[in-house]
Order: C-alpha cells, then sequence, then structure tokens
C-alpha cells in the first residue's frame, strides 16, 4: 500500500514525532510511504526527523518551505500526490486537514483519513471549520479513548465521520540497555548523564525535574503545558528545605519562552531553572533526568508523556482522564490541574522518597511498553486504512441514513469488503 503522510512541518512536537515514526514503522511493516510538507521541516528536531525519514527510503517533500499563508504548501502537496500516487493520504492537525481536504476534493480524490491530536477539538479555530472537516473525511482517527469521547461531545453524537480510536504509539527506548547488572555499564552511564548534565550548566549531583512541551499559546496563564503551574509549583517546592539542590530542566521552545524566563526571575528561581529550547534525541535528555514532570490543562494522548515512561522515569502529572489513559491500572502521581501547591506537594514526594518513586515507575514502564508500541500503533493503523470506503463519494451532503460508499467506489484494497461500518461512538482495533 502507498500512504501519503501529511503535516504542515516537521519540528519538535508530538503529533510530529508520531508522523515521522509512524511512517518508519509503516515502511517496516511493507508499506510505502511519503510525508508530505506544508511548512517545511523546523529546526533541529524538524531537520533531524527529515533526516531518519531519508535515511529509511521514505521521500520528505516541502523541506524547504517556510508558511502555509502563501499558495506554496498547497502547490508542494499537489505535486507530491502527482510525484507519489499514494492510495491512502493521511493528514495530522488542523491546517494540514484542510489543506488535504481541499486538494483530495478538487484533484485527486482519493482515499483520506485524519488523526485528531487533542481533546479540544475546536480549540481557537473556527466551528465552520471544524464542522467542515467532519463531513469532509470517511473516517477520523481519535489518538486516545478521551480524544474520542471529546469528539463525540463536541458534536452531540451527531458527527458524519466515522470515529474510530488508535492510540499513539512510541518507538522503544534503549535509555535502559545498561541495566542488566554490568557495573561496568552502570557506571558509563554515570558518566555519561554527568557529561551531559555539565554541558548546560546542571551540576551533577542536583535532582532533575525535566519537562518536555512547547512554550506555545496565547498567554502562560491559558497556555496547554501550563509552564507558570509548574513554574510556580517549582518555586514553591524550592522554599523547603530538602530541595536545595532541586533543579528543573525545560525542553522546548515557542512565542511563550520569554514570557516564562520573565515569570522565573519574578519568581527568584532562574538560576535553578534551565530553558533548554528544542534538544535533540529527547530520551537521552530524561536519561539524564531523575523526575517527569507535565502540570498541563488539556491533552490528547501525550508523546512526551509516553516517552518519559519508556525511559523508565517517575511521573508527576495532571489529574487529567486522558493523562490517566496512558497509565491504566498502574497510576502515577496526580496532581490537581492549575493548582501550583498540589504539583509542588507532589514533587516534593518524588523527591524524599525516590525508591518508591522509581518502584512506581517501573511498573508504568511495563504497561507502556507493552500498549504504546509504534509497531501496535502501525498495525492499528494498517486496519483502517484498508478498511477506507471509496474517495470522498459526496462527503459534504451524503444521503439521508446511508453510511457505505456505493459497490460501483469499492476499494481495490485486499480487504475491500471490510469497509468502516463503525458506529458513531469510537472503538478500538486491535489486530
Amino acid at each position: 500500500m502507498r500512504v501519503l503522510q501529511v503535516v504542515p512541518t516537521l519540528s519538535a512536537g508530538g503529533a510530529e514525532t508520531l508522523v515521522a515514526e509512524l511512517a518508519l514503522a509503516l515502511a517496516r511493516r511493507g508499506h510505502q510511504v511519503g510525508v508530505a510538507l506544508l511548512a517545511g521541516a523546523r529546526g533541529t528536531r524538524g531537520k533531524e526527523l527529515a533526516g531518519k525519514l531519508e535515511q529509511a527510503g521514505i521521500p520528505v517533500s516541502g523541506q524547504t518551505l517556510h508558511s502555509m499563508r502563501r499558495p506554496h504548501g498547497t502547490l508542494s502537496l499537489v505535486q507530491a500526490i502527482r510525484s507519489f500516487r499514494p492510495d491512502v493520504m493521511h493528514s495530522h492537525l488542523y491546517s494540514a486537514d484542510l489543506i488535504l481536504a481541499a486538494v483530495n476534493a478538487m484533484t485527486a480524490r482519493q482515499r483520506i483519513i485524519r488523526t485528531i491530536h487533542n481533546t479540544s477539538i475546536q480549540g481557537t479555530r473556527s466551528r465552520a471549520g471544524t464542522w467542515l472537516l467532519d463531513r469532509l473525511y470517511a473516517t477520523s482517527v481519535a489518538c486516545g479513548e478521551r480524544v474520542a469521547d471529546a469528539y463525540v461531545d463536541y458534536f452531540r453524537g451527531a458527527q458524519k465521520s466515522a470515529l474510530v480510536t488508535v492510540r499513539n504509539g512510541v518507538a522503544p527506548s534503549n535509555t535502559h540497555a545498561h541495566e542488566d547488572g554490568d557495573t561496568n555499564a552502570v557506571a558509563v552511564a554515570g558518566a555519561q548523564r554527568t557529561l551531559l548534565r555539565a554541558s548546560i550548566g546542571i551540576a551533577a549531583d542536583a535532582f532533575v525535574y525535566v519537562h518536555v512541551g512547547a512554550l506555545r499559546g496565547r498567554t502562560l496563564a491559558s497556555s496547554q503545558k501550563a509552564h507558570d503551574v509548574l513554574l510556580g509549583a517549582f518555586a514553591q517546592l524550592c522554599a523547603h528545605p530538602a530541595a536545595a539542590h532541586a533543579h528543573l530542566l525545560l525542553i522546548g521552545d515557542g512565542e511563550l519562552r520569554e514570557a516564562a524566563q520573565q515569570f522565573a526571575q519574578t519568581l527568584q528561581i532562574s538560576k535553578r531553572v534551565t530553558f533548554a529550547g528544542v534538544l535533540d534525541n529527547v530520551p537521552r535528555w530524561l536519561e539524564a533526568a531523575d523526575t517527569f514532570v507535565f502540570p498541563s490543562r488539556y491533552e490528547g494522548l501525550p508523546v512526551a508523556l509516553i516517552e518519559a515512561c519508556m525511559a523508565g522515569l517517575p511521573v508527576i502529572a495532571s489529574a487529567l482522564p486522558e493523562i490517566a489513559e496512558v497509565f491504566g491500572a498502574t497510576g502515577y502521581s496526580a496532581a490537581p490541574v492549575d493548582e501550583p501547591l498540589g504539583f509542588a506537594s507532589a514533587m516534593l514526594d518524588c523527591l524524599l522518597d525516590p525508591p518508591l518513586a522509581r518502584a512506581s515507575a517501573v511498573r508504568a514502564t511495563e504497561h507502556v511498553a507493552r500498549e504504546f508500541s509504534i509497531d501496535l500503533c502501525a498495525a492499528r493503523y494498517e486496519t483502517h486504512y484498508e478498511r477506507l470506503g471509496a474517495p470522498l463519494a459526496s462527503r459534504i451532503a451524503p444521503p439521508t441514513g446511508t453510511r457505505t460508499p456505493p459497490a460501483a467506489q469499492a476499494t481495490p484494497f485486499p480487504h475491500s469488503s471490510a469497509l468502516v461500518t463503525a458506529s458513531k461512538r469510537h472503538h478500538q482495533e486491535t489486530p
């Protein structure tokens, strides 16, 4: 099967990381995969992902583009479709969804599918655009059960798109390859950890809390990743005598970085907070930390959180249903949303009893490695690709009461009889 993944950019973000890893996993499963960018590969992380894809023989178009406000991204997508001739086109994120749907309606009319990456279904976007996408895509994929619930709630159960659930996955981490009883390997890993910390000015004996997430949004107080809550909590933690060696490492960048740095100065903790920006090889940096902190106000199924669990880190995160979905019955250290004091308390508990925190992390790592592998994610997507109905089929105004495309437009894939017959509620496919 020829599958074209369409995304605005490759950059330091969970959705972008998923696109790259999904493309690689699909290629390993024998599919021909391409990635089309609408606004280029951005920053060191974007170039890293693009290079990784091309090294695996996966073409990446549109790497030098800079903006979707000009027609270049759309024209690049049209050219990529004509050159690659995909059987399925899979979009990620709102702007890519809109552009792919428009291009497909006017030209290619191929089978299209999209992934919804967040429980904030409309967000700051127009209601008309959200409504239109629901009708232009025959199948929409929620990246988690809570995202699917949010989608159904948003449309009050009257959505037109067949809604299925495929939970995000990540590639396995190699950060614990040394934990086999080999004391020499452990010593080498410890030395590498010290050098890595030193490279960004963090002491070897510091207790490091790490957060991975973009500093994006209109204001700190309304941003998704809630850096203001994290900084406020860390300031309260620093007032405790046991936290004399605590340090906060923030990995990520965005338009709110300057505001976050000013807030850290106001709280008088700037010397104990490292704004590292975008770093390559995030799992390596996770290994250099002691605890992962994640105070989000809302999420989808966060890739950064899954990566932290894969790396074996204890996790302190917001008490959100979409975060609890990652841990299942294993649980995690949950703190109330938007409450710095509660988050600070959880951070202190982890600092005072590291063995207990690590024991909990071991159980979470085993669960996440089993349930959120990228190969399992790719297998589930593959199933839905094969079940896609015929192109578009007048999705804007479908005949009343019908949910399946005409037989004359049946899909040519091997399992063509398995058209999507899912109800408007979501379900999870397990091949």
